[in-house]
């Protein structure tokens, strides 16, 4: 009996305790590292959480880029940062799941050095054309153009390894053709030979393309994606083109070292998920084709989980070559 009453009141000591912990968190400002340069979607995300966080409990969220290698030496920091929730940063799922199969100089380890906290937004890619330079009206009418005329198309993407470069890879190797990769250093690049026609496809974020498709210059053929965007309605979906669907997520979030306090990374995400409920967030996530993800740190612990094979898949079948 005394054994039974000792141990339910070292149950009860921890839970206040941890209570305690979460309660006074956070009360001295916090890093938030963001591993890509300012003006990114990744860049966007963390400003707009960093803000908020401010909003809610008064304390400075000072950002830093810390840019280079994939995201890897930003998050290097993250990794080797104390685990106090002071130091936070934004990932991406290709964070977790492709860097480690591309980049063998990692020195850290994403899965065991890292917890994510919160995702903050699915980013759904579009397969997009240039309308002038290459007329065609649906995806169906490009991969055939592309088996019809093998070696004399190309497509470009933000760089090796990102996923604009990976699910093109996926969305051509389903459909049974692949035409050569332009790799490029950023979305603004590629999508500026894209205009200009030295690239004739391009998968990626629908906003910077928005303008040249309601003027006819670009079309945009399919989303990558299980369901349409509600802000682009009359684009289909892989699926719904009669392509082989590929429909695996493009998910950014917040992150924290490993060993940081189960209360304190339940807090942030309890932060965080206030702020996508938010009309306003939804309304900015909206006019830049981003849906919030809300989701507790368990589930998207586990949505990772069930991700990691579906990525290590693709990247397989893409045959990059590591870094």
């Amino acid at each position: 009996m005394r054994i039974k009453f000792a141990a339910l009141w070292v149950v009860s000591m921890l839970a206040t305790a941890n209570g305690a912990l979460a309660q006074a968190y956070p009360n001295q400002p916090i890093k938030m590292i963001v591993p890509f340069a300012a003006g990114a979607v990744n860049d966007f995300l963390g400003r707009l959480a960093a803000e908020h966080i401010k909003n809610k409990t008064g304390q400075t969220v000072v950002v830093e880029n810390r840019t280079g290698a994939g995201g890897n030496i930003g998050l290097a920091q993250l990794a080797t940062s104390p685990p106090d929730g002071y130091t936070i940063g934004m990932v991406g799922v290709t964070s977790f799941a492709v860097n480690p199969l591309i980049y063998k100089s990692m020195t850290f380890d994403p899965i065991k050095d890292l917890v994510p906290v919160a995702p903050l937004a699915d980013t759904p890619l579009v397969v997009t054309t240039n309308a002038k330079a290459l007329p065609m009206a649906t995806l169906q009418d490009f991969i055939a153009h592309a088996k019809a005329n093998p070696g004399k198309l190309n497509y470009g993407s933000s760089g090796t390894g990102t996923p604009a470069h990976i699910l093109a890879d996926a969305v051509l190797r389903a459909a049974g053709t692949q035409i050569a990769h332009v790799s490029y250093r950023g979305a603004a690049p590629a999508m500026t030979d894209l205009l200009s026609g030295s690239v004739q496809l391009m998968i990626a974020s629908p906003g910077p393309a928005t303008e040249h498709v309601k003027v006819g210059t670009l079309k945009f053929l399919a989303v990558v994606s299980g369901k349409r965007l509600p802000m682009l309605p009359d684009v289909p979906t892989i699926g719904e083109t009669g392509q082989p669907p590929v429909t695996i997520a493009t998910w950014w979030g917040v992150a924290a070292p490993a060993a940081t306090p189960k209360p304190i990374v339940d807090r942030l995400n309890a932060l965080l998920g206030e702020m996508l409920d938010d009309p306003a967030i939804k309304e900015r996530f909206a006019k830049v084709y981003m849906l919030p993800l809300k989701m507790s740190a368990d589930a998207i612990a586990a949505q990772l989980k069930a991700d990691l094979p579906v990525w290590a898949k693709i990247v397989k079948d893409a045959e990059i070559k590591p870094e």
